[in-house]
């Protein structure tokens, strides 16, 4: 713009202040309005307002505050003042900001008010305050509800309510929520499906860039996704009939994605940026209840596992009691009494069955592990449903191991010298040796070789405990080398290094392709072998 065209643009003052959408108007003291703008005429109930009672003209609207007499106050106190005032007629809000025009004299003969229409913003505050309400409600439980209603039915409890608060106060009747799932990597599992088709419902949706609709985008970029027209979008799969639009948010906890909240419709352009705003904050307490909730939960599974635990940990010894005294007596009887003999591999199997019922109660109650955790169960398939027999006469080392194994589908034996450990193995096959350097009867090579003679196998699954760094330790681990043993663990006891060298040992046994035992003399039936897989562990839904 050239220099003079700016003095002619600028020259015109109401030139400029008619471009606002921001009413402008200047009052005497009666309140009269002696100027005003073009937007200001726009909202005013006559033509021209020029002398017309600046209320008046808008049709004496109601006062919402803080301040009801701003003109007054701009004259007596000569400051100024800020209110918003509502439309009877039209319903509009708007904010005013007065000022006094203050003469040399001191005098305030007239007034400056800017009016702005504050409707829309006034709606979104409205909103974000009963979603704001809402959200509070959604995890809010009674003492009552928290002793009576189980997880599932707080679940119930939980859906109702989302959909309740989506109804009344953004007015979406078509929704679906989906959570990743602990059991299936990037799963997205249906926690409420409100409204959707059944396709739509039992469709296996994960959260990966293509292929999964977008639900799966959203899930797998965290990014909200809005969807005018679906015929035109290449990610969009239907999820009601004749659908038209829709609209997904992320569910994130701490900036990690857990899930989506996806709005469907069957009008298009039904949703807009606001609509997109107002999930997004709704999305957000919906995250803060599903955690909740599932706290709740863990913490429930985690008092139960607990309490299984601690019951596991109580019987072991006088179970594995039973085991060791119908080992001798089987070692007495073995060339005897064959009836006598099969009697005793039942009493074996009976006890270890009730070891192994106890110690299932308490997998399908543990708590999920931490995601990619190294000691999560799932990574240790080659542990389930194997024999370990420990060697060691130091009670509180037995507990520790059978603590440190309770979650991965061990069972666990011990023999508090190495005779018992002999008479066990006549009557039990174990897939791996655990044992200390000193034991009461014997020494640790002799244990050692009297094994690997009766496993009768070039590789033989021992593991010695030793105290890391002392003389002792080196000495046997090197004998026990050059005698064929496999692997040894340092005291005090770690859990992640007794997992490591327990799947060593398994691994160089599969490696000599070999057995790892021969079957004990006399035997009437194999061992009851533990179930297979993984336990589930228990996610929120």
């Amino acid at each position: 713009m050239s220099e003079a065209k700016q003095d002619v643009f600028f020259a015109d003052g109401k030139k400029i202040l008619d471009s606002l959408t921001l009413g402008i108007v200047v009052v005497d003291v009666k309140q009269n309005i002696v100027w005003f703008n073009k937007q200001f005429a726009q909202w005013s109930i006559t033509d021209n307002p020029l002398g017309t009672q600046f209320y008046a003209a808008l049709d004496y609207p109601n006062f919402i505050g803080p301040d009801y007499s701003p003109f007054h106050t701009n004259r007596n106190g000569r400051q100024t003042t800020y209110t918003s005032l509502s439309s009877r007629t039209t319903g509009q809000q708007f904010q005013m900001i007065s000022v006094p025009i203050i003469e040399r004299d001191g005098t305030v003969d007239y007034c400056l008010a800017t009016v702005r229409d504050v409707s829309e913003q006034s709606e979104a505050g409205s909103t974000f305050d009963l979603l704001r309400d809402a959200g509070k409600e959604l995890a809010d439980l009674t003492e009552q509800d928290l002793h009576s209603l189980g997880p599932d039915e707080r679940t119930d409890l939980l859906r109702a309510k989302i959909v309740k608060y989506a109804q009344e106060i953004l007015h979406f009747d078509i929704i679906e929520i989906r959570l990743l799932s602990h059991d299936e990597p990037r799963l997205l599992k249906s926690l409420l499906a409100y409204g959707m088709t059944e396709n739509a419902r039992n469709r296996k949706l994960y959260a990966v860039q293509e292929g999964n609709g977008i639900t799966g985008w959203v899930a797998y970029h965290g990014k909200p996704y809005l969807v005018e027209e679906a015929s035109e979008d290449p990610f969009y799969i239907d999820g009601i009939v004749d659908a038209r639009s829709s609209m997904t948010v992320p569910l994130k906890y701490h900036g990690r994605v857990i899930g989506t909240f996806n709005v469907e419709s069957n009008q298009s352009k039904a949703f807009t940026e606001n609509d997109m705003m107002f999930l997004q904050f709704y999305a957000d307490y919906v995250t803060t209840a599903i955690h909740t909730l599932d706290l709740l939960s863990l913490e429930q599974r985690d008092a139960a596992f607990r309490s299984v635990s601690s019951i596991y940990t109580d019987v072991m010894q006088p179970l594995n009691d039973i085991l060791v005294e119908s080992a001798r007596l089987f070692h007495l009887n073995r060339d005897k009494n064959l009836a006598f003999t099969e009697h005793l591999h039942r009493i074996q199997e009976r006890t270890r069955t009730v070891r192994e019922i106890i110690r299932q109660a308490g997998e399908t109650i543990q708590p999920a592990p931490a995601e990619e955790s190294d000691l999560d169960c799932r990574n240790f398939p080659m542990l389930r449903g194997k024999k370990i027999l420990i060697i060691s006469g130091d009670d509180s080392v037995v507990r520790e191991i059978n603590k440190m194994l309770f979650y991965y589908g061990c069972s666990v034996d011990s023999a508090s010298d190495g005779g018992n450990a002999i008479k066990m193995l006549e009557s039990t096959a174990y897939d791996i040796f655990i044992s200390e350097i000193k034991l009461d009867d014997m020494s640790a090579f002799t244990c050692f070789e009297r094994i690997r003679e009766i496993l009768a196998t070039p590789y033989t699954p021992y593991i010695f405990l030793v105290n890391i760094g002392s003389y002792d330790g080196e000495h046997v681990m090197t004998k026990a080398a050059e005698l064929g043993s496999t692997d040894r663990l340092g005291k005090p006891l770690n859990r992640k290094l007794l997992l490591r060298s327990l799947v060593s040992v398994l691994r160089k046994v599969q490696e000599q392709n070999c057995v790892p035992h021969k079957s004990p003399p006399h035997r009437g039936r194999a061992d009851a072998s533990s179930p297979s897989g993984c336990p589930g562990l228990t996610p929120f839904l």
